[in-house]
């Protein structure tokens, strides 16, 4: 979740003196990050064991630096290792734009401790290009990039993210599924049609 910069803004600029400023700055901004809107407030059933997770949607954010969240002249290198003190789990959405690299992965899964999960978006040809279709090829090449996320159990689930515009049709997505690895996936479709009993009991 990204910081609230207008109240930000609004409430800093009404002190003058620049330490104080710094630290009502870094007061009101980690205030931001912990703002949640008002939801389901049901408590989780006591019977149901499975973990909920909170992240944000990357790390590598410019203007998280400098006391904003990542501390005061740290460097980027050192970014990842801070976030996992703070979080469990992290949202990669630079695998939706392009391939990753197995050396950068190998790199994420030694800076993080043991379980720790990244979930990993989807390659945006599989799913705003191709759309489901000849998936084959396009998810080897995927994983190839972040097998060290499998091999180390880091693997959270991959997110596909499909576009808006694309319609629900029940024999491309039951061609599609048999194609995919072992392990979650986590299905976002946008258009309402998908929204039914039979693609949920298909998925």
């Amino acid at each position: 979740m990204e910081p609230r910069q207008d109240f930000r803004r609004d409430f800093v600029d009404d002190f003058p003196h620049r330490t104080y400023r710094r630290q009502i700055q870094a007061h009101v901004v980690r205030a931001a990050f912990a703002h949640r809107r008002c939801g389901n407030r049901r408590r989780v059933p006591s019977g149901d064991r499975r973990v909920i997770r909170i992240g944000c949607s990357g790390w590598n954010y410019a203007h998280w630096r400098n006391g904003v969240f990542y501390p005061p002249r740290l460097p980027a290198s050192r970014w990842l290792d801070h976030y996992t003190r703070l979080f469990d789990t992290v949202e990669v959405n630079s695998t939706f734009y392009r391939l990753a690299s197995a050396d950068a992965v190998t790199r994420w899964v030694e800076e993080t401790p043991p379980g720790f999960l990244f979930a990993a978006k989807a390659s945006r040809y599989m799913t705003h290009v191709r759309r489901l279709q000849n998936l084959a090829d396009g998810v080897g090449r995927y994983y190839d990039g972040i097998e060290p996320l499998v091999e180390s159990g880091k693997l959270g689930p991959v997110v596909w993210q499909f576009p808006a515009n694309f319609h629900r049709d029940d024999d491309r997505l039951g061609r599609a599924l048999p194609l995919l690895p072992p392990g979650r996936h986590c299905f976002e479709f946008r258009h309402e049609s998908w929204f039914t009993e039979a693609v949920y009991k298909q998925l």
